[in-house]
């Protein structure tokens, strides 16, 4: 067995267990104390700058990489975690010869098997125009975030919603969405007429004090750059998480910004992003974070000791074997793209 196939291994097996573990444990914890007892564990699965990559068909020989081994993944995982999130920071439609011929189609039909929660537009994403975009909107089974994006009316632009507030369980998750305004500089406005992007810190301060007040926890899915979301950690207040894009940073451990953590899962689906958030819940206290991926302490503004116990970044190895529908989903569009050539 090859050392990639072992660490792979290892790795799952000791998410596996650890979740077994703390899903037999917590609810049998009691704390003459408090009478905050009662622990919810939500997990965030993300990804960001897919880039087009589907499958090994994408990636140079030997690289590990792919939703279609990402997918297999989180089926293996999901069967411990009963609650959980499966969130994109943007970069998905584009980038490879098979989702560049098909503009993106074969990207969109992928997560909507996945069952992603949300997403959001990103820069590469407007490669054939808003029009080519709006299409994938229509074929996307979740829904596409971008608050700061405006008709010239200033009304939300067509097809995406600002934000969402899933349900998980009695947990509340607000998810914001947040685009970049250099797609103007990379795309041309000839490709984007008719639309525009608002400042992103200004438009974060119109939605998160009132996410806030609807929800347990505020999670930004951004495709902003990490440099700008380190600008908007530090102007917006409330903010829990940011799952950034834009930028390809792999980020093993989230850099502490104001009260935020920010998350980045690298490129080309080479890593599976997760943070393990648990929640504590009772009548008395409400709902609020005590631990995050082992950290026992919440991420606020007043903390500043942060050891986590467990990475946030899972490898993905060549060694996942691929989720056979994806490859299944697939299969028509790698022979209409061979029969084209």
């Amino acid at each position: 067995m090859s050392f990639a196939r072992k660490t792979f291994l290892l790795l799952v097996i000791f998410l596996v267990f650890s979740l077994l573990n703390f899903s037999l444990l917590t609810g049998a914890e009691e704390s003459p104390q408090k009478s905050c007892s009662h622990q919810i564990p939500l997990v965030i699965f993300y990804t960001s700058n897919i880039n087009g990559v589907m499958d090994k068909d994408d990636l140079p020989g030997g690289r590990g990489g792919g939703l279609d081994r990402i997918a297999t993944i989180i089926t293996l995982l999901k069967r411990v975690q009963p609650y959980y999130l499966l969130l994109d920071s943007g970069g998905s439609f584009s980038g490879t010869p098979l989702v560049d011929y098909f503009k993106g189609k074969p990207a969109v039909e992928v997560m909507n098997f996945m069952k992603y929660d949300a997403a959001v537009p990103g820069l590469c994403d407007f490669t054939w125009g808003t029009s080519v975009l709006k299409k994938r909107i229509r074929d996307a089974k979740f829904p596409l975030l971008a608050a700061n994006i405006t008709d010239s009316a200033g009304r939300q632009w067509d097809g995406t919603v600002p934000y969402i507030i899933k349900e998980i369980g009695s947990i509340k998750v607000a998810i914001l969405g947040l685009t970049t305004a250099g797609t103007f500089e990379r795309q041309g406005k000839g490709k984007l007429e008719g639309i525009y992007f608002n400042d992103p810190v200004e438009t974060a301060k119109l939605y998160v004090s009132v996410l806030r007040a609807k929800s347990d926890i505020v999670i930004v899915i951004s495709q902003l750059g990490l440099k700008e979301e380190k600008k908007l950690a530090l102007k917006v207040d409330g903010i829990d998480l940011i799952i950034g894009g834009c930028s390809t940073e792999a980020i093993s451990y989230p850099v502490k910004t104001g009260s935020a953590l920010i998350l980045h899962a690298g490129s080309k689906a080479e890593f599976l992003g997760w943070a393990e958030i648990v929640f504590e819940e009772s009548s008395e206290c409400g709902l609020h974070i005590v631990k995050i991926n082992g950290k026992e302490t919440y991420p606020g503004p007043q903390a500043s000791d942060f050891s986590y116990k467990e990475p946030f970044l899972i490898p993905v190895q060549d060694s996942v074997i691929p989720d056979r529908d994806i490859v299944e989903i697939l299969k028509p569009y790698r022979e209409k793209l061979l029969n084209k050539r």
